[in-house]
């Protein structure tokens, strides 16, 4: 699973949820929360203006 987070242009992949968290912190100097996340992702929501999303990597097969 990847996650992206996006403002403006400006991209962050990541590879855990938790750093998710970590970036936001570092990006907006707020003290977001673990569960700020969580409910930002149930509900389509932004932080701060960042959009949150996950990509799921799915391999192809060649037959």
């Amino acid at each position: 699973m990847t996650y992206v987070i996006t403002k403006r242009g400006k991209v962050h992949k990541l590879k855990e949820f938790r750093s998710i968290q970590a970036v936001l912190k570092a990006e907006t100097g707020l003290p977001i929360k673990t569960w700020m996340v969580e409910e930002s992702m149930q509900h389509h929501q932004t932080i701060c203006g960042w959009t949150i999303s996950e990509i799921n990597a799915k391999k192809s097969v060649n037959n």
